[in-house]
């Protein structure tokens, strides 16, 4: 009987100890009298960065097609970024698939150019929408690649404009925008067509069994188009990169009998877009290079964003002090931000990681200990949303660095919003981010 109650009292204090208490993890891997130790470390040098030269075409070397180009221009004035303009002009080229065989007796009846929406817009399209005016311009000449940086453009790539040729007004909108062309310039067009219908001695194209010598040809003429926003534009959109969706079409006719000639989107890799940023009396315009930054408790405010450039620069504190018979169990970054419903700027789906260093370079990918990128994710309080926040995940980062030499200086990373060259979220951070340590101490 005796052995009965103290099996009866073991297992009522086994049940009593079972709870979803935090300070309850791990009690299987420990030894008796081991408890939970909860470490909150503040991050240092929180600030923000520009980098203005990334990446905004394909490219000769390893990277994929790019499916989008953004357009338009968005002034910020209602958020904490305290205001700026940012300006996306994307540039491109145009050659047709075959070479035209177009009757000596045609007739032309209009040229146009058309675009179509790619998925992605920033800016107020609901309560206080506006028209908005693209204008479409000849290049003076192709841009050049970097060579040394693998034969990219990157976002401080110059381009030349030459003449407007074309002008298109819609509201935004899927259907307006998908339903809206450039009228082009009639003397260009005819030109064009002429050149096409006659082939002259001095013809843009030249026959020729390599057909990729006659598109040359073509190009040494008509270089590319960039398509420039008006400065009372109010939104930025993405539109389709691909040959069904931009192209200039040749509407003619032979007789009776209507006819369109398209000369679509070409040469993938010579596409690019152009960003401008202008944060003139933000607390921001002192980014000047990539080697500036502003502090957070200069500007009140840490900013990353998509098209800009901005990322937010920090310090992660080092692996603290380690107490003897202690082991860390979990590891997060907190990032805690104003989530506002409804607001005409997302926030990102999730924040990327890098590793830099003193003069603001990428140097990596911050990854835990299985190569695994550290990314944050937004956890949306459900009591209170404003007190919602970006989590990342660095447990096994810490793990694997407490496990190795000890190292009294953090790693300094970026914080930037995902595919920067494609996106227009922001996420501004007003209070410095936390680490948080949890730790198993046992004796």
């Amino acid at each position: 009987m005796k052995r009965i109650c103290l099996g009866l009292i073991g297992v009522l204090l086994l049940i009593y100890a079972c709870n979803n208490d935090l300070k309850t993890i791990g009690q299987d891997m420990v030894v008796n009298g081991n408890y939970i130790e909860e470490m909150k470390i503040p991050v240092t040098s929180v600030a923000t960065v520009r980098l203005d030269s990334f990446v905004t075409s394909k490219g000769r070397f390893g990277q994929k097609d790019i499916t989008k180009l953004i357009v338009g221009r968005y002034e910020d004035e209602e958020t904490p970024a305290q205001g700026g303009i940012t300006t996306a002009i994307p540039c491109f080229q145009i050659t047709p698939k075959q070479y035209p065989q177009i009757a000596t007796n045609a007739v032309l009846d209009s040229t146009t150019f058309h675009i179509h929406y790619g998925g992605n817009m920033w800016g107020d399209t609901i309560f206080d929408r506006k028209e908005q005016i693209l204008r479409l311009y000849q290049l003076k000449k192709l841009p050049e690649f970097d060579y040394e940086k693998g034969g990219y453009f990157y976002n401080n790539t110059p381009i030349e404009l030459d003449s407007c040729i074309g002008e298109n007004r819609f509201i935004p909108t899927v259907s307006g925008i998908n339903n809206s062309y450039f009228r082009v310039d009639d003397t260009l067009a005819h030109d064009l067509f002429e050149r096409i219908r006659f082939k002259q001695t001095d013809d843009i194209y030249e026959k020729s069994h390599n057909s990729e010598y006659t598109f040359l040809k073509f190009m040494e003429y008509f270089k590319g188009l960039a398509i420039v926003p008006d400065k009372n534009n109010t939104c930025l959109f993405s539109i389709k990169a691909n040959p069904d969706s931009l192209y200039l079409q040749f509407t003619y006719r032979v007789n009776n009998t209507v006819t369109k000639l398209r000369f679509p989107l070409a040469q993938t890799n010579m596409q690019f877009n152009r960003f401008i940023t202008d944060r003139e009396g933000t607390p921001f315009d002192r980014l000047e290079d990539d080697t500036c930054s502003v502090s957070l408790e200069h500007a009140g405010k840490a900013l990353t964003q998509g098209l800009t450039g901005y990322m937010v620069k920090l310090e992660l504190p080092a692996v603290p002090k380690r107490q003897q018979y202690s082991t860390i169990i979990k590891v997060q970054m907190e990032v805690d931000v104003q989530y506002i419903e409804k607001l005409p700027l997302d926030f990102p789906p999730y924040i990327t990681v890098y590793t830099t260093d003193e003069l603001n370079r990428i140097t990596g990918v911050l990854a835990n200990n299985s190569d695994t990128p550290i990314n944050g994710f937004l956890q949306i309080n459900e009591t209170n949303a404003n007190n919602s926040k970006f989590v990342f995940d660095m447990t096994e980062y810490y793990q694997n660095l407490a496990s190795g030499s000890s190292n009294t200086k953090g790693q300094k990373v970026l914080l930037s919003v995902p595919s920067m060259n494609l996106s227009y979220d922001q996420l501004i951070i007003t209070q410095t981010p936390v680490v948080r340590f949890y730790y198993a101490n046992y004796k």
